[in-house]
């Protein structure tokens, strides 16, 4: 089971060439030498946060098709990455960025990005449920925490 995640558009200035593609070819893989159902991955090409956080929770967390333990499970992101100050010295909050964060300026709507912590969080409640067979792929800068 696989939530796989390419976003090449940000906006003009800030945009990738080769997420989509790497996310397509993951897909590939996944199906063609794996031979992983394609039902059994969600391939999402411009994702907002709300849907990045929807397909973690929706497709592996919370699906009932996937056994309590046993099942490989996979998030693969590939995108921007970003980092900021945190209110301890040592320790920066790290992120991934959905297609959407750009969308408001900080003071008014702003779509926040995926921080480590509220990944940390997803992958443990997703471990909890389904079991440990987690593979986590963040083709991303600033990605070193995010597990």
């Amino acid at each position: 089971w696989a939530v796989i995640v390419g976003i090449d558009h940000y906006d003009k200035e800030r945009g990738l060439t080769g997420c989509v593609g790497d996310a397509r070819l993951m897909f590939s893989y996944l199906t063609k030498s794996l031979h992983v159902p394609a039902s059994h991955i969600l391939l999402d090409a411009m994702p907002t946060r709300e849907r990045i956080l929807r397909a973690l929770y929706d497709h592996l967390r919370d699906n009932e098709d996937i056994p309590p333990s046993g099942a490989n499970l996979l998030f693969h992101f590939s995108g921007h990455g970003s980092s900021y100050e945190s209110s301890f010295e040592i320790m920066r909050t790290e992120t991934i960025c959905p297609a959407d964060r750009y969308g408001g300026s900080v003071e008014d709507d702003a779509v926040p990005d995926i921080s480590d912590r509220e990944l940390n969080i997803i992958f443990s409640e997703i471990c909890r449920k389904k079991g440990t067979n987690l593979t986590v792929i963040l083709d991303c800068c600033f990605s070193g925490s995010a597990t």
